[in-house]
């Protein structure tokens, strides 16, 4: 409760933050806690932008797994540095929303998807592909941050060439944008009116063949509009409450004395019949 009023109040100042846009660094995933991005680029006309979302990874985490997080609205119409990139949202302009720990040990990601989790754990995503994706967007955010761009969890960042070292079309950017850094049939973008599925996935070693763990923020999906609204439904507070085995061991235990107790009834009903 305390972590969802956090949020709450978090919302309510994100758009006078954004009305500062101060220069400062933003908060990398080299911290160990990364600030959340909303990142939009047009692979067309080489336009960049990048915006802290005014939380960090550790607001969307509770005990190691997705945690409640209250519904999200960005009216970017009212941001004058998105609005003057993109005037109208082109029909090629990708986006996504992420953020990272990207420190030695245990590297976490929360990322969008357009995939399901059955197909995320189908590629499947392994631990290295995660240690690459949380190193790239440490790369990338510090390229923005070496520019002076953004805002410890706030501000923003644009570009409109692709020589810019800050741009997602830069060569050297695009293992960031689309996928991520994660290869094969892994898209962690979408289109304008495009709604993203949003993941949390750790990494507990760079070894290909492990696994990586992934976990959906369940009821959680992210959404961009051709009005320039940028929307987070929020997530459901429980996802399913499985039954501790030991109930369930109480429970057979019970029944096996129920069944125990109609057989002896029953032989006593024969005794006395008899």
């Amino acid at each position: 409760m305390k972590k969802l009023k956090v949020l709450l109040t978090a919302c309510a100042v994100m758009a006078a933050a954004w009305g500062s846009q101060a220069s400062a660094a933003y908060q990398l995933p080299s911290t160990g806690n990364g600030a959340l991005v909303f990142s939009a680029w047009d692979p067309v006309g080489k336009q960049s932008y990048t915006m802290g979302l005014g939380l960090s990874l550790n607001d969307l985490i509770s005990g190691g797994a997705p945690g409640t997080v209250a519904p999200l609205s960005f009216d970017l119409s009212t941001v004058s540095a998105f609005t003057g990139l993109f005037s109208s949202l082109p029909s090629s302009l990708l986006w996504n929303v992420a953020a990272a720990d990207s420190t030695t040990g245990a590297i976490r990601l929360a990322y969008t998807s357009g995939s399901t989790l059955s197909q995320l754990q189908g590629i499947p995503l392994n631990n290295q592909n995660v240690t690459q994706a949380g190193t790239d967007m440490q790369t990338y955010l510090g390229r923005e941050s070496a520019h002076g761009c953004g805002v410890t969890t706030t501000g923003t960042c644009t570009s409109t060439s692709a020589a810019d070292a800050w741009n997602i079309n830069n060569i050297a950017s695009t293992k960031w944008g689309a996928n991520y850094g994660i290869p094969g049939n892994f898209n962690g973008s979408g289109s304008v009116g495009s709604i993203l599925n949003f993941f949390f996935s750790t990494a507990a070693d760079q070894i290909a063949g492990n696994p990586a763990a992934i976990a959906q923020f369940q009821g959680g999906t992210w959404s961009l509009s051709s009005n320039d609204v940028l929307t987070f439904s929020g997530t459901s507070a429980v996802s399913s409450v499985p039954v501790p085995a030991a109930i369930w061991l109480l429970g057979s235990g019970l029944f096996g004395l129920v069944g125990v107790s109609r057989r002896r009834g029953q032989a006593a009903a024969a005794l006395a019949a008899a």
